[in-house]
């Protein structure tokens, strides 16, 4: 998928979103810590929310797991 992608799919979700109060967008995930993409999403959502790119974002869903797991919530 390409910019133009994240613009039609990404764009349609968020939009919808701000009805329910949308503050936060979270970027995880390995595509996440593409300059390219936090650069798109940035340029095209932050007048709507506040882009957040954790340390490490290609390990966060990893690393919730685990946490999920150890805590005894099970595998998701």
């Amino acid at each position: 998928m390409g910019v133009m992608g994240v613009h039609s799919v990404g764009g349609s979700v968020i939009y919808d979103c701000l009805v329910a109060g949308l503050k936060y967008i979270f970027l995880v995930g390995g595509f996440a810590e593409s300059p390219m993409l936090q650069l798109e999403m940035r340029n095209a959502f932050s007048d709507v929310a506040t882009i957040l790119v954790p340390t490490e974002a290609g390990l966060t869903i990893l690393k919730g797991q685990q946490r999920c797991t150890f805590r005894g919530a099970g595998a998701m």
